[in-house]
């Protein structure tokens, strides 16, 4: 008799003591990790990318690690694009959990946890983006697959929308996010932490962003950081200006939940870019270059006083 007599395959009762024995050894040795489902705000038709990604909510599930010896991967190296992590990491979780705790809520368009989804992992304190999803490892065993092995990679953000309501997950969002430092002048209310702002530039364009952080020195707010900033297309000038100086109430920054109401001054990109990462060097690279490239050049790099 080659096959134990007490234990027939394909059996419901026998196939769910399994799992329920998987979901305990997971729940002992796991992690407590969040799954974070990614919603595509705007997609390229022509090239089939996400141009825009958000993800705005945030399901608690134990994983386990399954590389127990550390980050596998290319790790950590220098290329012409400056310094990439290249850390990968393989997780299970049980399918039953997944379906109970993910795939009921119908929060992707996969009946599995999909590619392009981010784990977040709290022991490193980081983002994981799912590269590949192994759905019948182990094979079939009593006829089941029971889990699904995730091989996942750091995450490298590129202007995402996180906004799960989890302050250790939204902080990776604004801490990397590209920053826009505004000056603000006249105006009334009080600005709330985190609430996001406006400006209507004419009945065309409408420029929307997330205040992270405000300046008051004197009373009043003078100044504030806006991050992931969008704008609809403006349909008369075709501009792809975003904030813009303003006097008056025509154009002010406008607060959604406080309603307070701001001109804007003045608007710095480069020192919200230095503003991001301590060792940034960027606005120092920018008056290096001032001094021997000429920008009102039609061509600064090439013949001189050239004419297209």
């Amino acid at each position: 008799m080659p096959t134990n007599r007490y234990i027939r395959q394909g059996v419901r009762s026998e196939q769910r003591l399994h799992e329920n024995l998987i979901i305990e050894a997971l729940q002992i040795y796991g992690q407590d990790c969040y799954y974070l489902p990614r919603s595509i705000v705007n997609r390229d038709t022509i090239l089939n990318e996400d141009v825009e990604s958000k993800f705005s909510s945030a399901f608690k599930l134990e994983m386990y690690v399954a590389n127990v010896d550390g980050f596998e991967g290319d790790g950590q190296f220098l290329s012409k694009f400056g310094l990439e992590v290249r850390d990968q990491v393989k997780l299970v979780v049980a399918r039953k959990r997944w379906d109970d705790l993910v795939g009921r809520f119908k929060v992707t368009q996969e009946v599995r946890p999909a590619e392009g989804d981010l784990i977040y992992f709290p022991l490193v304190n980081g983002l994981f983006e799912i590269k590949f999803v192994v759905g019948d490892a182990p094979f079939y065993q009593l006829n089941n697959l029971p889990i699904y092995e995730l091989t996942c990679e750091m995450f490298e953000y590129s202007h995402d929308v996180i906004d799960t309501g989890i302050d250790a997950i939204d902080d990776i969002g604004r801490d990397e996010a590209y920053r826009y430092a505004i000056t603000l002048g006249a105006g009334s209310g009080t600005f709330q932490f985190g609430e996001k702002v406006t400006q209507v530039i004419d009945h065309d364009t409408t420029i929307r962003g997330e205040l992270v952080y405000l300046s008051d020195t004197s009373g009043a707010p003078d100044a504030g950081t806006v991050i992931h900033v969008t704008q609809t297309h403006d349909i008369s000038s075709d501009s792809d200006t975003f904030w813009q100086i303003t006097s008056g109430v025509s154009g002010n920054l406008i607060g959604s939940r406080s309603g307070a109401s701001y001109a804007v001054t003045a608007i710095s990109t480069m020192d919200a870019i230095a503003s991001t990462d301590p060792q940034a060097q960027n606005a120092i690279f920018e008056d290096i270059g001032n001094d021997f490239v000429d920008f009102s050049e039609v061509n600064p790099f090439g013949e001189i006083n050239y004419v297209d």
